[in-house]
Formats: structure tokens, C-alpha cells, sequence
């Protein structure tokens, strides 16, 4: 199950990248940016964006 889960947070997080900025998207990219397992690809997002990640 735990793989299934992943698929799901990856999908997640190509459709925030997808869909572009918006402060709702920032806000729950900034709170995934600390995650262990999202936050690499958070702050990628972010930084792609022109964001820093949440100090």
C-alpha cells in the first residue's frame, strides 16, 4: 500500500506544479517543503517559481 501512496502524493505534486502559483498552492507547498519524504520536490517547485522554500 505504502507504493500506492507515493503515486498518489507524486501525482499531487506535478498537479500543484502543473496548475502554476496561487497563494493556496504556495501555502501547501511551503508546509510540504519540511516533509522527509515531499520536501525535496517542494522546494523544487517552489524554487521554480521563483520561491524559497518555508524557513
Amino acid at each position: 500500500m505504502r507504493d500506492f501512496d507515493q503515486l498518489v502524493r507524486d501525482n499531487a505534486l506535478a498537479a500543484l506544479n502543473e496548475t502554476g502559483p496561487s497563494d493556496k498552492r504556495i501555502e501547501v507547498l511551503h508546509r510540504l517543503s519540511d516533509d522527509t519524504t515531499l520536501g525535496h520536490e517542494a522546494a523544487r517547485i517552489l524554487a521554480s517559481w521563483g520561491l524559497e522554500p518555508a524557513a
